[in-house]
């Protein structure tokens, strides 16, 4: 997912977040432009926890970011759940279609 995708669900669980950065990527083979992303996440504070939600590909670079001194998280599905639960939803065969 794209943070394009994250605005349209309706709780956001980085809503308390003091600050957020966005840079957006496909919504699909995001390892297409993976060194123009790095690139781009480069260009920040190491200070900074990195969120990633891109498939595979944030496995990989949550790691290759790690080993140049930031802080990354691959949390795959995490805000969908979130709103998910927030809305009282159950996890459905549709749930990974939505």
């Amino acid at each position: 997912a794209n943070f394009d995708q994250l605005d349209t669900y309706k709780y956001n669980i980085f809503d308390n977040a003091a600050k957020i950065i966005k840079i957006n990527a496909p919504a699909r083979n995001a390892f297409a432009e993976y060194d123009e992303l790095i690139q781009q996440i480069s260009l920040h504070d190491r200070s900074n926890i990195i969120i990633l939600i891109l498939g595979m590909t944030a496995t990989v670079m949550a790691n290759d970011l790690s080993i140049m001194g930031y802080r990354a998280l691959d949390v795959g599905h995490l805000a969908k759940c979130y709103s998910f639960y927030k809305e009282g939803k159950s996890k459905t065969s549709d749930f990974f279609l939505t």
